[in-house]
């Protein structure tokens, strides 16, 4: 399963989270047109199982993985 969290706040970044260890930030402004890469990719050392944008302070996210939580900002 991959998580997808988007920033409540901001109209257009998508993040999600893969299991190759990474976490990807999307610009959907563009939609419906396709979009083939990410903003942003940060990667991690383990598969990513949630990803979260902060409701207060839009500019991080939260990515979780193993044991870990990593707040990164975007």
């Amino acid at each position: 399963m991959n998580p997808l969290g988007a920033a409540l706040l901001l109209s257009y970044p998508h993040s999600s989270g893969v299991e190759d260890h990474q976490a990807l930030i999307w610009d959907i402004q563009q939609m419906p047109q396709a979009i083939k890469d990410p903003i942003l990719s940060y990667t991690v050392e383990g598969e990513i199982n949630n990803v979260q944008w902060a409701s207060i302070q839009p500019n991080w996210i939260a990515a979780c993985y193993n044991n870990c939580l990593e707040i990164l900002r975007v």
